[in-house]
């Protein structure tokens, strides 16, 4: 047990430190980071935007939806090449000549690289939460902004980097980047009234628009007009539960390709 929580920091250190220095990632994030920014004054010096006179715990769960749809698609994006690059490195074939056990291995892939690409997300969204404190004149809106990125931000982004690492193990990477984009923009932020069949307005939205609406009672997407409590919790707990078993499913078809070399 000790020998496998070693071999999992080690992996784990591994993948964070591989992909927290990649410079592209952190250049994406600071124009993104720039392009938020702009969206945000421009918020929150509209008077005919409505959202700047929700009571703060809906302001705050708004605002945190809304700056998700674009660091998504970043992290999407750059966690599409970490299993396929490991692979072409032969890094893999080292780690398999280690004692640690494959889902060892895996799970420390797949929440090292997940936890080095919300770093940067996560740092933009303090800046923008910052200045809405500032905004606000008030230091609550920190600890309910945590618990808002918690449960609206976290259970999307566990959601895309398993589908990612699985799908990038049989896709080719530009390809999957490609497809993942689109993807986004059609489950997510295409209305259901557009004419075409979408997951936009269900619980399997990763963006987190109804754990939004139903947790914390603000619904700012205007094809979702509101949720239940119980299918705001439905939707975290369906944002969870599948990557775990995306993740079950990777291991056992990476147990199958190894036992076939």
């Amino acid at each position: 047990m000790r020998e496998q929580l070693s071999a999992f920091l080690g992996v784990f250190r591994y993948e964070f430190k591989m992909q927290i220095r990649r410079k592209s990632l952190w250049i994406a994030f600071a124009g993104f980071t720039l392009l938020l920014l702009s969206n945000a004054f421009t918020t929150l010096h509209s008077p005919e935007r409505s959202i700047t006179t929700l009571p703060l715990i809906q302001l705050v769960a708004a605002v945190t939806l809304q700056l998700n749809w674009l660091p998504a698609i970043g992290i999407g994006v750059f966690l599409a090449d970490r299993f396929p690059r490991d692979r072409s490195s032969k890094v893999d074939e080292l780690f398999e000549t280690t004692p640690a056990a494959l889902r060892t291995r895996l799970a420390g892939k797949y929440f090292g690289s997940v936890l080095a690409s919300i770093a940067p997300a996560f740092l933009t969204y303090c800046i923008i939460i910052g200045i809405l404190a500032f905004y606000k004149q008030t230091l609550l809106i920190f600890p309910i902004a945590i618990v808002s990125y918690a449960v609206i931000v976290v259970p999307g982004i566990l959601f895309i980097a398993a589908f990612t690492l699985f799908c990038t193990s049989v896709l080719w990477i530009p390809l999957y980047q490609f497809l993942f984009v689109g993807y986004w923009f059609w489950g997510n932020m295409l209305s259901p009234d557009a004419g075409l069949p979408t997951l936009t307005g269900t619980i399997l939205t990763p963006i987190g628009g109804f754990i939004c609406a139903g947790i914390f009672g603000v619904a700012p997407m205007p094809w979702l007009k509101g949720a239940t409590p119980f299918e705001g919790l439905a939707s975290l707990f369906v944002l969870l539960i599948v990557p775990l078993l995306v993740m079950v499913l990777f291991y056992y078809c990476l147990k199958w390709e190894q036992s076939h070399k």
